[in-house]
């Protein structure tokens, strides 16, 4: 997607840029869950996931996985809760004002995981 740049500066600056869509940045954030372990994917996750068109995450989802030789293994994903957890609040709270409660992020991320993608 082109999208135009906009800045609050006086120069003028009449530049356009492309841009992941949300749906884009959903696919990327799962895909990074299932490859490695940072909080902030997690986060970022259960942050968009209601404001992202699902049926274009799916459709974009299994193409990325297979690309880039990623299984959307949930039962992995479970088994590193306690990672993701140990990190939350050390690695939010320099992005995230009051971060939300880990464990209910967590559980709302596989529920939805399971229930739409696995």
């Amino acid at each position: 997607m082109i999208r135009e740049i906009i800045h609050p500066y006086s120069d003028d600056l009449a530049a356009k840029v492309r841009v992941y869509t949300l749906e884009e940045i959903m696919v990327e954030k799962i895909r990074s869950l299932f490859q490695r372990t940072r909080s902030r994917d997690l986060y970022d996750v259960w942050y968009l996931w209601n404001n992202i068109n699902l049926i274009k995450v799916s459709q974009i989802l299994s193409e990325e996985f297979r690309i880039k030789n990623v299984k959307l293994d949930i039962k992995d994903l479970k088994e590193r809760k306690n990672d993701f957890g140990n990190a939350w609040e050390s690695s939010l709270n320099h992005q995230v004002k009051n971060p939300p409660n880990f464990a209910d992020v967590f559980s709302f991320v596989l529920r939805k995981m399971k229930t739409s993608l696995g």
